[in-house]
């Protein structure tokens, strides 16, 4: 039983590391679409000063 207690208390510190990694892998996510946003905005007022 204690074994059993033990291998749980492993696989909840394991769940909670995959929580706190999951989370940078997401905020990572939603900078790299705010960079891509501003870098797609620049690109088009590039492109609309060209054919002016």
């Amino acid at each position: 039983m204690d074994e059993l207690k033990l291998r749980i208390e492993k696989l909840e510190k394991v769940v909670e590391d995959l929580i706190l990694i999951l989370g940078k892998i997401n905020q990572r996510a939603v900078n790299l679409s705010i960079q891509t946003n501003y870098l797609e905005k620049q690109l088009n007022d590039a492109n609309q000063n060209i054919t002016i």
